[in-house]
């Protein structure tokens, strides 16, 4: 009898974890930064290498090394576009867009 209850025990315990676990907030991020950048009401997209602008981007940065710079060659590793909430409104008639460089 006594084992019986310690299975029985055990098979509740396994049904509390199950339970835990489907209750949990299932909205965890994957990176820490996400939250500050939802608070920003920014979106993040990862630029794929046949896309437009990441070809641009990658013709800038092999067209500009002066040529004192010659003993190297510069690859890009990742291209983001943040979009931000109204941001294509508000600058909707700026003509002058530049791109944001990081590295």
């Amino acid at each position: 009898m006594l084992r019986r209850m310690n299975s029985d025990m055990a098979v509740l315990d396994d049904i509390e974890i199950a339970f835990t676990t489907l209750n949990t907030d299932t909205n965890t991020y994957l990176n820490p930064i996400d939250p500050h950048y939802e608070q920003l009401k920014c979106k993040l997209y990862s630029v794929e290498k046949h896309e437009d602008i990441y070809i641009l981007i990658d013709k800038y940065l092999q067209s500009t090394n002066a040529s004192t710079h010659q003993q190297y060659k510069m690859d890009i590793e990742h291209v983001f576009k943040v979009e931000r909430e109204n941001n294509n409104k508000i600058f909707k008639d700026v003509g002058n867009k530049m791109l944001l460089w990081y590295r």
